[in-house]
């Protein structure tokens, strides 16, 4: 009776442990902080072909747009320091200079960053206005 009794504690650990674990790395890869423009080139050779997300605004002027071919570059900037940025795919409606963006992907050792993912902040129109 003991015997059935420890087997059943046992697994019952074994398995708590396994969940445990499998949240822990589950939430551990999809959790990355926003880093800036000035955060990324101060530590430049830390970040290099790693997936990395980085925020900040768009450099006005900057932008140039391929219809054709999807193909996007532009100047991602928090005011201090400056990153060239492309991006290949649909660009969202609210993409356009000074708007805050959120981006995706590793940098390269040129410097230049190669994004997967693009979101852009909504205009301070949506906003609630207090």
């Amino acid at each position: 009776m003991k015997k059935k009794k420890t087997k059943f504690i046992v697994g019952g650990v074994i398995i708590i442990i396994a969940v445990g674990y499998l949240i822990f790395t589950g939430l551990r890869s999809n959790i990355i902080y926003y880093y800036t423009p000035t955060e990324v080139l101060a530590k430049v050779e830390d970040f290099y072909d790693k997936g990395i997300r980085i925020k900040g605004n768009i450099e006005d002027g900057s932008i140039v747009w391929n219809d054709n071919k999807l193909d996007l570059s532009f100047k991602l900037t928090d005011g201090k320091q400056t990153i060239p940025v492309t991006y290949h795919g649909v660009v969202p409606d609210t993409f356009k200079y000074g708007v805050e963006v959120v981006i995706e992907g590793k940098l390269a050792a040129d410097h230049t960053f190669y994004a997967t993912k693009l979101l852009a902040k909504c205009p301070s129109k949506y906003e609630v206005e207090t």
